[in-house]
């Protein structure tokens, strides 16, 4: 089934504003910086990548929104990888919801603010699947990472996740927009689903 996509306008600094939920898609003074401190040092990533003892890693997120977070997760293991070769951790997962996926116009046009990450953007640009429910796998080989956009609702998406005894999720990134501007995304039904799903 069709996807109902993404009304959004873009502020005076530029930046996307989803009409429906009337909140920014990423900070208006650095979006980059935002994802690296919240989601990226947040989950002390790079330090767990170091240590970590499994061949594969993979992070969730619950609102792929512009995949800002997507490009910046995919570049920093990028860079792990160039910096430890021979490391057992060899591919990223990166699993992702999103209930109104953005039309890939204005995905590009929100992307094209981050030139430090131009070459992910174009990559996700020309892989970005349309707006059809449930998953769209997307492999970037040249990034070791895999990307499964889940388009839908995240209450109807998660429980349809089969995870391992042990769990399936090894870093989440939850951002779905303010809780007060989108309480669904902020329920315990939602987090019961996610310990669920977690290591």
């Amino acid at each position: 089934m069709k996807s109902k996509l993404a009304q959004v306008h873009f502020n005076d600094k530029g930046t996307p504003v989803a009409d429906h939920f009337d909140d920014v898609y990423f900070s208006n003074d650095s979006g980059i910086d935002e994802t690296q401190h919240v989601f990226i040092d947040g989950n002390d990533l790079k330090s767990r990548w170091e240590n970590w003892h499994l061949a594969t890693f993979v992070i969730a997120e619950t609102g792929f929104g512009t995949g800002l977070n997507f490009l910046v997760a995919m570049r920093e293991f990028n860079a792990f990888r160039q910096a430890n070769p021979q490391h057992v951790l060899t591919h990223l997962y990166f699993v992702s919801t999103e209930k109104f996926p953005l039309p890939q116009q204005d995905l590009k046009r929100a992307l094209a603010a981050f030139p430090a990450l131009q070459n992910e953007a174009n990559a996700l640009a020309a892989r970005y699947p349309i707006g059809l429910e449930g998953c769209h796998r997307i492999q970037f080989d040249a990034f070791s990472c895999t990307l499964d956009l889940w388009v839908g609702d995240v209450h109807e998406l998660l429980p349809q996740w089969h995870t391992p005894k042990d769990g399936l999720i090894d870093a989440w990134f939850l951002d779905g927009f303010a809780p007060s501007k989108n309480p669904d995304m902020w329920t315990d039904a939602l987090f019961s689903q996610m310990a669920r799903l977690s290591k």
